[in-house]
């Protein structure tokens, strides 16, 4: 993450003014908006949180900013190949 602050430093301060009056303007109106049932078929429009992901990808491809750590206590005999394609699909 450190890259992105690095980004964001070099902005210029017009440039800076602008991404933070559209990231305020955007956090506002997906507060201000009421969830409504959805009708019809056809793509379903990302939630402020997946359009958030959706930049920072698009800023830095391939980068893990939303990851969700979970541990697991494994007992008895382990096949590790097994275990290894299986965490891998």
């Amino acid at each position: 993450m450190s890259d992105l602050r690095q980004r964001i430093a070099t902005l210029s301060p017009e440039e800076r003014a602008v991404l933070e009056r559209r990231l305020k303007e955007e956090t506002l109106s997906a507060a201000a908006e009421p969830i409504r049932r959805r009708r019809g078929e056809g793509p379903v429009p990302l939630s402020f949180a997946q359009q958030r992901l959706w930049i920072l990808d698009r800023l830095d491809p391939g980068l893990a900013f939303y990851n969700i750590a979970q541990a697991f206590r494994l007992r008895g005999p382990v096949d590790v190949e097994a275990l290894g394609r299986a965490l891998e699909t």
